[in-house]
């Protein structure tokens, strides 16, 4: 099963980020440069986010603008094939429909 996370400026609170297997988009901007990625650790790839943004803030592309939760590492892999060979538009339709705030998750996240 897969959850999509929709944010909610207003619903959005600081709360530890949601465990286990993921797949999720990393933005640089409403139009920038797009990262597909996925995770088993989500917390840990944030924090490993944040210090490369020390050290190098000039590439740092990092706003969490989509978020799948999945049952199990192997949905979550396919999930982020299926997207890669999407268009950018595409992807950008992906982005735009649940988060068309461009809103950055990992903002309300304890981490």
């Amino acid at each position: 099963m897969t959850t999509i996370v929709r944010p909610d400026r207003h619903t959005l609170s600081t709360e530890p980020v949601p465990p286990g297997p993921c797949f999720y988009i990393l933005a640089r901007g409403r139009f920038g440069a797009l990262s597909l990625r996925t995770s088993e650790d989500l917390a840990a790839e944030l924090r490993r986010d944040r210090l490369a943004k020390q050290h190098n803030p000039r590439v740092y592309v990092r706003r969490l603008v989509h978020l799948e939760l999945h049952d199990d590492p192997r949905s979550a892999k396919e999930r982020w094939r299926q997207v890669m060979r999407w268009s950018a538009g595409h992807k950008l339709l992906l982005i735009r429909s649940t988060n068309p705030d461009w809103i950055d998750y990992a903002q309300h996240w304890l981490i």
